[in-house]
């Protein structure tokens, strides 16, 4: 039985893998070497704000955000860290993470303002709002 189950490969390869991660209550993200991610699951995409597939190849530091909770400063991405000091790296205390609360409107009525393909807040989808997005400076 043992022998079988070496010889059926790694645990986590393939379909029974992928459902394995899948189900996890806990986020999983995946990068490759150089930082790109390569994987989330389903808790991965509601805690990051970020779907599967926008966050594929994008560079850790741009789906998985997070700053120091009193301060507000931005942190290093820890995974950046430990990929570039191949080290286990542990999160800074009282860090928080900055969730994706920006996506890209389709609706019919901005079709002829190619603005409207600029990222806006959620809240836009409810109604169109063809105008460009204006830029918020940091709080203060």
């Amino acid at each position: 039985m043992l022998e079988r189950a070496v010889n059926d490969g790694a645990p986590f390869e393939g379909e029974r893998g992928q459902v394995t991660l899948d189900s996890i209550g806990d986020a999983v993200m995946s990068t490759d070497v150089t930082g790109k991610i390569t994987y989330l699951n389903p808790a991965a995409e509601r805690m990051t704000g970020w779907s599967r597939e926008l966050a594929a190849g994008r560079a850790v530091e741009d789906v998985y955000r997070i700053i120091e909770g009193t301060t507000r400063e931005a942190l290093h991405s820890p995974t950046a860290l430990a990929i570039q000091e191949e080290r286990t790296v542990v999160l800074t205390p009282n860090c928080v993470l900055i969730r994706r609360a920006f996506t890209a409107t389709a609706h019919p009525a901005c079709a002829n303002n190619p603005a409207a393909n600029l990222r806006r807040p959620i809240e836009s989808r409810r109604k169109p709002d063809c105008r460009p997005p204006t830029r918020v400076g940091p709080a203060g």
